[in-house]
């Protein structure tokens, strides 16, 4: 798998899935974050993340979930 790939595929993937989520009015702003509330601010606040290189973990689980 190209070095990358997956980091820019999560990041696709959880940006799209914030923004459905706002749109469907499930999240919710409170504090210093009210602001967010509105559409226009909410993107802008996500614009720089939406172009920040994530790192990915993608390895084997040492231990089973239940062990958390």
């Amino acid at each position: 798998m190209r070095s990358g790939f997956l980091s820019r595929r999560f990041r696709h993937l959880f940006l799209t899935a914030l923004r459905k989520a706002f749109d469907a009015g499930k999240l919710k702003f409170f504090s210093s974050l009210e602001r967010l509330r509105e559409r226009e601010a909410f993107l802008r606040y996500l614009r720089p993340h939406a172009k920040a290189e994530w790192v990915v973990c993608a390895g084997r689980r040492k231990s089973p979930p239940e062990a958390d």
